[in-house]
Parts: C-alpha cells; sequence; structure tokens
C-alpha cells in the first residue's frame, strides 16, 4: 500500500517561516480587536445601528424607488391617454390552471 503523500498545497509551501509568523501576528490581533469591540456593551449597540451594507463598505447601486416605476405587466396607455388591456395578461384568459 503506497504511503499518504504530503497534501499541502503548494501556494502555503512557497510562504516562508518569516511570512506566516507574520500572517499568523494580523490574524491573532485582528481576532483580538474583534473579541474586544464585541465584549463592550456601547460598541455592540452602534455596531447593531449601522446596516451591514455600511460597516463592510459596500457600495449599492443608485435603483429607482420602486413607486417611480409607470409601468405595468396588465395594461398600457398611449400619449392620448387611452387604456388598452396586453393580450397576454394571464388573468384574463379562459385556461385554467
Amino acid at each position: 500500500m503506497p504511503e499518504a503523500q504530503n497534501t499541502v498545497s503548494p501556494q502555503i509551501d512557497t510562504i516562508t517561516k518569516e511570512e506566516r509568523e507574520r500572517m499568523y501576528q494580523e490574524r491573532m490581533a485582528r481576532i483580538k480587536r474583534n473579541s474586544e469591540f464585541i465584549k463592550n456593551p456601547n460598541s455592540l449597540s452602534d455596531l447593531e445601528k449601522k446596516p451591514a451594507y455600511l460597516r463592510r463598505d459596500v457600495k449599492l447601486d443608485d435603483t429607482p424607488h420602486s413607486s417611480e416605476n409607470n409601468t405595468s405587466n396588465y395594461f398600457t396607455s398611449d400619449d392620448n391617454g387611452n387604456i388598452k388591456l396586453n393580450s397576454n395578461n394571464s388573468f384574463l384568459h379562459d385556461n385554467v390552471d
């Protein structure tokens, strides 16, 4: 039976010992900072007041509000104000589902 080979990814093999130590220290500092932040009741309530997309600096697209949409799937109107029902309106056909 063949012996088990080391399955460490090549990317990890290329990282030097100093680099691993630095990454470990950064990770530990980040964990410590976050745990101290969460232990403070005032900072936790501030965290709950701010939406997650703002905390993570996610940029949202400027989309029009739903009340600004003037199109309808059920009827259309022309320039003269005449209203016509669309023929593909699923509520107006005789076929029962």
